[in-house]
C-alpha cells in the first residue's frame, strides 16, 4: 500500500486585507454599507422603520452572500446564474425529438460566407484560414511520404517527430517564411509538364558538378542560374501547396457537415447529449472547436502485485500524467455497469448444433447460468481515458490526434497496461448502451441514411425521456445522482479509488484533470505564499503589540505557510506539476429509494477515508455531462482541487485484471471480483500450456472440464489425449470417444511405417496448396522425414544402459538404417503411395537381415530391432488395424513396459503430428493433452517431439497442454523450463512450498498471488493467460450428471451399450435445473399470495 500527502487547496487560503476580511469580503461589505447606511439615514423620514429594516436586510443579505457564501464551490453570483438556468431557462423534462439539420447547415454556411464589416479583420481571418490549410496539407503530405511517423513501442529508438509548426509557410504572409506577395494561384489549372525545363536541366548539371567536386567554384552566370531556379522551385512549390490547401479545405468542409445544429437551450434529449459532431476514427466535437477521443484501458494487477512493482506502476503513472500539456484536458473514467442476463448468456452459452452433444450443451448452459447468478457477473467494470484538445477544424484535430494516439498508447504500455482507440461506432455504442438500458447490444447505425435524411447520430443513441431535478435526474425508467468528492484528507492511500469503485450497483467514476502550465502554477503558488507570509507577519506584529509571543499566532496560518512552501519546493525541484482535478460519481438506482441507498453506501465509504461526497445541487446536468466519457469541459462547475503529480497519482485507476475473452471457455470464477473467468486460448500468440498441481488439487477434473468445453463448442475440433495412467479412458467412453489401448498383449496396432502422401510437406514454411506439389517432391520429402523418424525409433531399440538418453549407434549404422528404410518403401513409392503396398517393421527387418552379414555393426542393428519385430515386443510390427475417425481419441499407454514406453510415445507423437497436419488441410483445430508430462522428458527423443509440438504446433492449429503433479521433476529439464516460460496458458493449482518458490521466480508471481496457490482447495489457484494473471476457483456443481460423467469409473469389461445405459441413468438422476428468472420468481410469488 502506498500513501501520499495531499496538499491543502492552495487557492483556499485568501489574503486578509483588513479587519480579517479578504478583498472580496471587504468590497462586498463596503458596498453593503455604502448602500444601506444612507438608505437608512434618509429613508427613515419617509418609510416606517419596520419596513425599512426589511428593505435593508433584503439588500444586505445578497451582497454579503456574494462575499462570504459558496455553494458547490461556486461564488454566490455564479450559483445564482446556474440556478436561474435550471429553474427557469432550461426545461426539466426533455423528450426525444428528431430534427432535420439541413436548414441549420444552410443558415450557417450563408452566415460564414457573408463579408465582414472591417477590412482588416477580414484579411486576418483569411490569412489564418490559409495558414491552417497549408499546415494541414503539409502534415497530410508528411504522413503520406513517411516523414511523420508515430511509434507505439516504448522500447523503440527515439526518432525526431515532424513538427508542422516549425515549417515555413510559402503561400501565407506570416512572421516567418513566405515572401509577402499575393497568394493567388496564378497557375490557372495548367497541365503538369512532365519534361524538364532548360533552366532545370542547367541547374541540375551545376548541382551535380558541386556534388562531385566539393572544391568547385561557380561562375557568376551559374550563380544566376541557380538563383533563378531556386525562385522557380519556390513558385512551383507554392502552386502545389495551393492545390493541396483546396483539397484539405474540401475534406474539412465535408467533415464539418456531420455537425449537428447548435443550440443554446437543450429542450430535447438529443440536445442534452454533449457533442455537436461525430467524425471518423472516433473523433467527436464536444463544443465548437473542442474535440475529444476515447481510449479503452487494459487493467493490470496492481493490488496483487509485488510492493516494488506497485511503486514502479505508481511512478510510471505520474510520468503518464506529466505527459499531458496545458493545451490538453483528460479524464480517467471507471464505469461499473450492469450487464443484462441475456447479454451474458449470449456471450458464454453453448449453441445447439443439432447432434448428440446437444443434451450435454443444455446441461452445461444450466450450470453456467447458476455460476452467473452465484458470482457478480451482472457487473462489468470498464476503464477509459478521454482526451480533449482545441483545434480550428475537424481535420486539424484528426491529424493532431494521430500523434497523440501513439504517445498515449506508448505511455500506457510503459505502465504495463495498454490502450485501444475507440472507433466512432464503438463510442456511439457505449453511449447507446448507457442511455438505453435493457437494449444493450442492439446498437446499429446507417451513416448513409443519416446523410440522406439530414438527421443526427444522436437519434440512434438518445433516450426517450430525460428529467433533471435539483438533486437527481431520470433517464427513461432509471434514476441517477451526481456526487462530487470534497474535503480531501491530509494523506490518502492508493486503495481509495479501487474501494470507492468496488460496488454491486452501477456507478460511473470520473477524474477530470486539467494540467496547469508549470510557470503559471509556480506563479499561483508564489502569489499565495506571498499573501500567507504577509498575513503571518501581520499576525506576529499584532501578537507582539498585545504582549504575546509571535509563536501564538493561529495554527491555520502556520500550516498554510508550511504547506505552501513544501508545494513550491516540490514543483520547483521534484518534477511535480499542478493539476486541477474534479472527481465526480454518477450513481444509478432503479427507483429513488434504491438511489438514496446506493448514494449512502458511497458516502459511508468516503467517510472511512475522512473525506466527503456531496450532491451537486442544481447542477446535475453539468455533472452528468462531465462524468460520462464525452470529454466535456464544464465552465460552470467549481469543485476542482489543485493537486500535484504525486497526489493525483494516488487516485490509482488500476486494480485487478479480469479474464473474459470473446469466444472463450469457462474456467471458474475470479476469486477477487467473483466474475466469470472466460479464456480463449486460440487467440493467444502461443496457445500451448500447462496444468500444474499436486495430487488431489483437481488438475484432472480441470483438464476434463476444458476438454468438455472443446467438445461442446463445435462438432469438428479433434481432441487427442496421451494417458499413461488410464485417467481419461472412462471420460472418453462416456462422451462417445475411442480409447486405443497400446500394450504388448493388445490387439490394437499402429504401424510406425505408415506414410501418407502429404507426409513431410508440413516442413514447408509457406502455405502453398499441397495438391500442386509434384509427386517426385512429395516422395523425396516424405522419405527423408520418415527415415529420420525410423532412425529415432531404432536408436531407442538398440540403446544400452539404464540411462534413456544414451545410445551406441554409430555413423555406419545410421547409413544402414537409411538404406533399409528406402528399400522397404521402394514398392510403396513406385505405386505412388498405394496403401496396399504400405510396409511394416517386418519389411524393414527383412532389409536389415539382407545386410546383416556385411559387418558387425549391421548385425548389432538387425539383432537389436529383431526383439521388437519377431520377439515378444512385436506390438509395433503389424499393419495398422484401427481407423480413427472419432474426434475424441485417448492413447492408453499404461501397460507399455519400460522397454516399450519411450518407443510407444515416439510413435504416438508421430501419429498426433500426422493427424494435426491432416486437420490443418481440413481447417479443423486439434487439441492435444499429455498427462504426466514430466515422464516424457526423461528421454531425449520424446522430449524433442514435445518441444516441436509446443514450438511449431500453433501454425497447424494445435493447442497442446501438459499435465503433471511432479513439478520438481519437470523443472529438472531445461527444455521443460523453456516450454513453460514460452507458454501463454498456465493453470497453477495447489503446490508444495518448494515447487511454488521455483515457479514464482520463473513466472514473476507476487507474495499476494502465491497466497491463492499455497494450501488452495481443489479446483482453485492461479490462471495465467498471456500477460494476465487471475486467482480463480471452479465450484462445478456436484449434483450435475456432467460432474458424475467426468468423475465416474466404469468397468473396463462393459460394452458400449451397457455404458450408455449407465450414462442414461446418471442423466436421469442428476439433472441440473435452470434457475428461475426474476419474472418467473415474481409470477410464482403472485400465485402464492393469490392462493
Amino acid at each position: 500500500m502506498i500513501a501520499v500527502r495531499i496538499p491543502e487547496e492552495i487557492r483556499k487560503y485568501k489574503e486578509k486585507i483588513a479587519f480579517g476580511l479578504t478583498a472580496r469580503q471587504l468590497v462586498c461589505t463596503l458596498v453593503a454599507l455604502v448602500i444601506c447606511v444612507p438608505l437608512y439615514w434618509f429613508g427613515r423620514k419617509y418609510i416606517l422603520e419596520d419596513i425599512l429594516a426589511w428593505i435593508i436586510i433584503a439588500i444586505a443579505i445578497p451582497l454579503e452572500a456574494v462575499g462570504f457564501l459558496k455553494i458547490n464551490g461556486m461564488p454566490m453570483e455564479k450559483f445564482a446564474v446556474a440556478a436561474f438556468k435550471f429553474e427557469w431557462l432550461y426545461p426539466r423534462k426533455r423528450k426525444f425529438k428528431t430534427e432535420n439539420v439541413w436548414r441549420s447547415w444552410q443558415n450557417e454556411a450563408i452566415k460564414e460566407e457573408q463579408p465582414k464589416s472591417r477590412k482588416e479583420r477580414k484579411k486576418r481571418d483569411k490569412m489564418k484560414r490559409d495558414a491552417e490549410m497549408e499546415k494541414i496539407f503539409l502534415l497530410m503530405e508528411a504522413e503520406e511520404n513517411g516523414t511523420a511517423t508515430y511509434r507505439t513501442d516504448p522500447n523503440a529508438e527515439r526518432v525526431t517527430d515532424f513538427d508542422v509548426d516549425a515549417q515555413d509557410l510559402l503561400t501565407v504572409r506570416t512572421g516567418k517564411g513566405g515572401n509577402g506577395k499575393n497568394n493567388k494561384n496564378k497557375d490557372k489549372k495548367k497541365k503538369t509538364v512532365q519534361k524538364k525545363s532548360r533552366l532545370q536541366i542547367k541547374a541540375e548539371a551545376i548541382e551535380e558538378k558541386m556534388k562531385n567536386n566539393p572544391q568547385y567554384v561557380r561562375t557568376k552566370k551559374e550563380d544566376k542560374i541557380l538563383a533563378k531556379w531556386n525562385k522557380k522551385k519556390i513558385a512551383l512549390r507554392k502552386q502545389e501547396i495551393v492545390k493541396g490547401k483546396k483539397m484539405a479545405a474540401k475534406k474539412s468542409k465535408q467533415m464539418e457537415k456531420r455537425r449537428t445544429a447548435k443550440t443554446v437551450i437543450p429542450d430535447t434529449t438529443q440536445k442534452s447529449i454533449p457533442y455537436i459532431g461525430d467524425y471518423e476514427e472516433g473523433l467527436f466535437e464536444i463544443t465548437p472547436n473542442k474535440f475529444s477521443k476515447m481510449y479503452r484501458l487494459k487493467d493490470i494487477n496492481y493490488r496483487t502485485g509485488k510492493e516494488d512493482e506497485q511503486v514502479t506502476i505508481f511512478v510510471k503513472l505520474g510520468e503518464f500524467l506529466n505527459y499531458f500539456s496545458e493545451e490538453m484536458r483528460f479524464a480517467f473514467v471507471i464505469d461499473n455497469r450492469i450487464v443484462s442476463k441475456a447479454e451474458q448468456e449470449r456471450k458464454v452459452f453453448k449453441q445447439m448444433k443439432g447432434e448428440k452433444y446437444d443434451r450435454h450443451r443444455k446441461e452445461y448452459n444450466n450450470i453456467l447460468r447458476r455460476q452467473i447468478i452465484a458470482g457478480r457477473n451482472d457487473m462489468q467494470i470498464q476503464k477509459y481515458v478521454t482526451v480533449t484538445i482545441d483545434a480550428d477544424s475537424p481535420i486539424d484535430a484528426l491529424l493532431r490526434f494521430h500523434k497523440i494516439d501513439a504517445e498515449i498508447i506508448t505511455n500506457l504500455r510503459r505502465i504495463g497496461s495498454d490502450g485501444e482507440v475507440l472507433s466512432t461506432d464503438e463510442r456511439l455504442e457505449y453511449y447507446h448502451d448507457k442511455f438505453r438500458r435493457g437494449r444493450e447490444g442492439d446498437f446499429q447505425i446507417n451513416y448513409d441514411f443519416i446523410k440522406a435524411q439530414g438527421i443526427s447520430s444522436k437519434d440512434y443513441i438518445a433516450p426517450s425521456i430525460m428529467v433533471f431535478n435539483r438533486k437527481d435526474f431520470q433517464i427513461e425508467d432509471e434514476y441517477y445522482r451526481v456526487l462530487f468528492l470534497n474535503n480531501l484528507p491530509a494523506s490518502l492511500q492508493d486503495e481509495f479509488l479501487a474501494d470507492l469503485c468496488d460496488n454491486d450497483f452501477p456507478v460511473t467514476t470520473t477524474l477530470s484533470i486539467e494540467p496547469v502550465a508549470q510557470d503559471k502554477a509556480l506563479r499561483i503558488v508564489k502569489k499565495q505564499l506571498t499573501g500567507i507570509e504577509t498575513n503571518k507577519i501581520d499576525a506576529e506584529k499584532r501578537a507582539i503589540r498585545a504582549g504575546y509571543s509571535p509563536e501564538t499566532i493561529q495554527h491555520s496560518i502556520k500550516d498554510a505557510h508550511a504547506q505552501a512552501e513544501t508545494l513550491y519546493d516540490d514543483m520547483l525541484n521534484k518534477n511535480q506539476k499542478m493539476f486541477f482535478v474534479t472527481i465526480t460519481l454518477m450513481v444509478q438506482g432503479n427507483n429513488k429509494d434504491e438511489l438514496e441507498e446506493n448514494c449512502n453506501v458511497l458516502i459511508s465509504k468516503a467517510r472511512k477515508y475522512t473525506t466527503q461526497l456531496q450532491v451537486l445541487t442544481e447542477q446535475q446536468e453539468e455533472g452528468y455531462k462531465l462524468t460520462l466519457p464525452f470529454g466535456y469541459q464544464s465552465k460552470e462547475l467549481c469543485v476542482e482541487r489543485a493537486l500535484t503529480t504525486e497526489s493525483t497519482s494516488i487516485f490509482m485507476p488500476f486494480s485487478n485484471q479480469e479474464l473474459f475473452q470473446k469466444g472463450g471457455f469457462y474456467y471458474g470464477l475470479n476469486q477477487i471480483s467473483q466474475n466469470l473467468v472466460i479464456v480463449n486460448r486460440t487467440k493467444m500468440k502461443t496457445p500451448s500450456g500447462f496444468v500444474l498441481g499436486s495430487s488431489g488439487s483437481g488438475k484432472s477434473f480441470a483438464t476434463k472440464r476444458e476438454i468438455l468445453n472443446v467438445l461442446l463448442d463445435d462438432d469438428k475440433t479433434n481432441v487427442l489425449i496421451i494417458d499413461p495412467e488410464n485417467e481419461y479412458g472412462d471420460f472418453c467412453r462416456a462422451f462417445g470417444g475411442t480409447v486405443l489401448k497400446i500394450s504388448p498383449t493388445s490387439d490394437t496396432y499402429i504401424n510406425p511405417m505408415d506414410m501418407p502422401e502429404d507426409y513431410g510437406l508440413d516442413e514447408e514454411d509457406d502455405d502453398d496448396d499441397n495438391a500442386t506439389t509434384p509427386m517426385k517432391v512429395k516422395k523425396d520429402k516424405a522419405l527423408t522425414k520418415k527415415s529420420d523418424y525410423i532412425m529415432s525409433i531404432v536408436e531407442r531399440m538398440i540403446s544400452v544402459g539404464s540411462n534413456e538418453n544414451t545410445t551406441s549407434i554409430t555413423p555406419q549404422q545410421k547409413t544402414l538404417v537409411d538404406q533399409c528404410v528406402r528399400a522397404a518403401y521402394k514398392d510403396y513409392l513406385e505405386h505412388d503411395f498405394d496403401p496396399a503396398y504400405m510396409p511394416t517393421l517386418m519389411d524393414f527387418q527383412a532389409e536389415l537381415d539382407k545386410r546383416k552379414e556385411e559387418s558387425k555393426d549391421n548385425a548389432d542393428v538387425a539383432d537389436g530391432v529383431a526383439y521388437y519385430t519377431r520377439g515378444s515386443m512385436n506390438v509395433f510390427s503389424h499393419p495398422t488395424n484401427v481407423h480413427i475417425e472419432n474426434r475424441l481419441v485417448v492413447f492408453n499407454v499404461r501397460d507399455l513396459g519400460q522397454a516399450l514406453r519411450q518407443i510407444g510415445l515416439i510413435i504416438v507423437f508421430d501419429f498426433i503430428w500426422n493427424r494435426m497436419v491432416e486437420n490443418k488441410g481440413k481447417k479443423i483445430r486439434t487439441y492435444c493433452y499429455c498427462d504426466e508430462i514430466h515422464t516424457m522428458f526423461k528421454s531425449y527423443y520424446s522430449a524433442d517431439y514435445l518441444n516441436q509440438l509446443y514450438k511449431r504446433g500453433r501454425k497447424y492449429g494445435l493447442v497442446i497442454t501438459g499435465i503433471t503433479q511432479d513439478v520438481e521433476d519437470l523443472l529438472r529439464s531445461d527444455k521443460a523450463k523453456g516450454m513453460i516460460s514460452n507458454s501463454d496458458f498456465i493453470m497453477m493449482l495447489n503446490q508444495s512450498s518448494e515447487n511454488l518458490k521455483q515457479l514464482a521466480k520463473m513466472l514473476n508471481i507476487s507474495e499476494t498471488q502465491m497466497g491463492f496457490v499455497t494450501g488452495a482447495d481443489a479446483g482453485s489457484g492461479l490462471l495465467f493467460a498471456e500477460k494476465v494473471i487471475v486467482p480463480f476457483v471452479d465450484r462445478f456443481p456436484e449434483d450435475s450428471y456432467l460432474y458424475k460423467l467426468m468423475s465416474t469409473k466404469f468397468d473396463e469389461d462393459l460394452s458400449k451399450e451397457e455404458i450408455q445405459r449407465q450414462i442414461a441413468e446418471l442423466m436421469e438422476e442428476h439433472k441440473t435445473e435452470a434457475p428461475l428468472s426474476e419474472k418467473e420468481i415474481e409470477r410464482k410469488l403472485q400465485q402464492i399470495y393469490s392462493a
